[in-house]
């Protein structure tokens, strides 16, 4: 942990064993500047933009395999022996690229064999499926119209709040005197401040403007037009995901449907991806 908390005294605060400190527990801070200005501490640091994170390479030995059921597009081999090729059809844990290397003489008769650490890809057609789930219904607001507004108070470690009656409301001054809630609901967004004196002296004061709207919460129940239209956001992010890892979608095919317990859509995908997986020798 950094030391430094809010509230502390000025001369308890150390920049530069902060700045240390800062340093030490995030390696991919290459700069950092801590300054106290009034009652204000401002860090400013500079990342790495390029991190570089050294990992030794695994020496072992290892084959590649198929991931998947497939039928193979391209192979790329950089080390190892191709055990497929293009159009063949593979299955789950078929050898791909071999690691085991034989070694012959000169009458072609095998006398031994060495093993490396494959290296490669292989590209093949494969199918995915994804299944997204949605209730039947979902909660709405319908707002009144009644708007209250507040403040909210922070002194030294204590609070206080307070609503004022809806102006526009008669109903809502007496429900405010007799102490009386309403059956609606309440949508209630703040902004706060914090008091200061001059430019930099900061105190431990807060305010905030409050602003309450009452509504009252309904179920409508979604329409198959309405479940298609999260579908298919749901799906532009899966298949974002998909795209970024270098996967290639050619084709799908989705079914919604509807039961007792919600909506169900199922996406089934036609992709290009690598299917290759190290297992060791």
């Amino acid at each position: 942990t950094l030391p430094v908390s809010c509230g502390m005294r000025r001369d308890e605060i150390s920049c530069s064993r902060l700045e240390e400190a800062i340093r030490n527990q995030f390696p991919e801070i290459t700069w950092v500047s801590a300054e106290i200005t009034g009652t204000r501490l401002r860090i400013q640091i500079r990342e790495n933009e390029t991190p570089v994170f050294e990992t030794a390479p695994d020496p072992s030995p290892c084959s590649l395999e198929a991931a998947s059921d497939g039928v193979i597009v391209k192979t790329v081999v950089r080390n190892g022996i191709p055990m497929v090729k293009a159009g063949d059809t593979v299955t789950e844990g078929q050898l791909l690229i071999s690691g085991t290397i034989p070694i012959y003489d000169d009458s072609e008769t095998l006398v031994n064999s060495h093993n490396i650490r494959a290296d490669g890809e292989v590209y093949a057609r494969t199918e995915r499926s994804v299944r997204f789930s949605f209730p039947l219904s979902a909660e709405r607001k319908s707002y009144t119209g009644s708007t209250r507004f507040g403040l909210h108070l922070e002194l030294f470690g204590h609070s206080i709040s307070f609503l004022l009656p809806d102006l526009s409301q008669p109903s809502s001054w007496f429900s405010f005197l007799t102490k009386k809630e309403s059956a609606g609901s309440w949508d209630v967004v703040s902004e706060q401040h914090q008091l200061k004196l001059f430019r930099n002296f900061y105190l431990p004061v807060y305010g905030s403007v409050i602003t309450a709207r009452e509504y009252v919460p309904y179920e409508e129940y979604y329409t198959k037009e309405q479940i298609q239209d999260l579908c298919r956001d749901r799906f532009q992010t899966y298949t974002e995901n998909l795209t970024e890892k270098g996967i290639q979608i050619l084709r799908n095919n989705a079914k919604i449907e509807k039961d007792k317990s919600g909506w169900q859509a199922e996406y089934v995908l036609s992709v290009v991806e690598d299917i290759a997986k190290e297992v060791p020798i």
